[in-house]
């Protein structure tokens, strides 16, 4: 077995009491990181795998967080476990020493290139409207998201984009147990989007028939009946964008 529990509790417990002499008493961050431990325990374990930084890096990016929340409570929480795992490397090698802020890496970006510039522009045409930097980047991140689904099912074209591909996609797991404001904004965030990436394509002369591809009421109505399956009926877009803000928001 080349995974030893013991031997990496033992790194815990030295990396943990290093941090304490550096200053850190927080009961909250020393919980936090006692429930990290138990977290790469059983990644570790089930890999079978000894605790190396490139290998548990790996696997943090791979949990779902979002960059563009930087003040959502599971994206601290990320941040704090994509610290904790750079902190276990520093003391195995033995420079845990001071403080130091470690990057993360970038999110990912669609690969083709009709995504990107359908994302690109859409980050600019926000700019010109005036919308907050951080506005810009949790919308494009919602926008990111969709077009990495798209691609992860095969469809690459916007043109080729399904009423279906919508459904499903608010099926994964990425909307189970999702508070239903949080879920009535992105929804509203992504029917923005669509209309957007649907003129683009009009402009570019590269949208096909509109029976072949997503037809945008369709697809507003669509939304408008999941947000309803969640909060009822008598949710209208009107009301949540008053509750949101997204009037006076920028």
């Amino acid at each position: 077995m080349k995974f030893d529990e013991q031997g990496f509790r033992h790194l815990v417990d030295e990396t943990i009491a290093t941090i304490i002499r550096l200053g850190t008493t927080s009961h909250a961050v020393l919980d936090r990181y006692e429930r990290f431990t138990e977290m790469l325990v059983k990644h570790l374990k089930s890999l079978d795998q000894p605790f190396e930084l490139t290998l548990c890096l790996e696997w943090v990016n791979s949990l779902d967080h979002d960059p563009a929340c930087v003040l959502s409570a599971s994206y601290v929480d990320w941040k704090a476990l994509h610290r904790f795992v750079h902190l276990l490397a520093e003391q195995q090698a033995g420079t845990l020493t001071e403080w130091r802020h470690y990057l993360c890496f970038a999110p990912e970006l669609p690969e083709t290139d009709e995504y990107q510039n359908i994302l690109a522009e859409f980050q600019e045409v926000m700019k010109e409207e005036g919308k907050y930097p951080a506005t810009i980047k949790s919308y494009s991140s919602m926008a990111r998201r969709l077009l990495l689904y798209l691609e992860s099912a095969g469809v690459t074209k916007f043109s080729d984009v399904r009423n279906q591909n919508l459904l499903d996609y608010f099926q994964t797991d990425r909307f189970k147990n999702r508070n239903p404001k949080g879920f009535q904004s992105e929804l509203c965030v992504l029917k923005k989007f669509l209309r957007f990436a649907t003129e683009v394509i009009r402009s570019a002369q590269r949208y096909r028939a509109l029976g072949n591809a997503i037809a945008l009421p369709c697809a507003d109505y669509i939304m408008a009946g999941i947000a309803e399956a969640l909060a009822g009926p008598e949710w209208k877009e009107a009301d949540h964008g008053k509750a949101t803000g997204e009037s006076s928001q920028r």
